[in-house]
């Protein structure tokens, strides 16, 4: 009889499908199986960081992932740094900038 073991949850979102692409092949270098971690890659299919960033959100309040982390492009970063400075505030949602 197989022992059932609990596995940590990653969800990792890029904007396109080349970052899809190259985090898969990240996955398969860094989380092989049975290492104990899950890792679910998904395309937001582009529209910039902003959207990246609210469908990597939504996909998080769908699915419970231990961790979630988003994969974007530098272009249009500095309106997504402005929108998102003097638009909206810090509603405690978790999200970090790793820049």
């Amino acid at each position: 009889m197989a022992i059932w073991k609990a596995q940590r949850t990653l969800l990792i979102v890029g904007e396109g499908r080349h970052e899809e692409a190259f985090l898969n092949h990240v996955k398969q270098l860094y989380a092989p199986r049975g290492c104990g971690l899950s890792v679910t890659i998904k395309n937001a299919r582009g529209k910039g960081a902003g959207h990246v960033i609210d469908w990597t959100i939504g996909q998080a309040a769908i699915a419970k992932f231990d961790d979630v982390a988003a994969m974007l492009d530098t272009d249009g970063l500095d309106a997504c740094r402005v929108e998102a400075g003097q638009g909206k505030k810090n509603t405690g949602s978790g999200i970090r900038s790793l820049l």
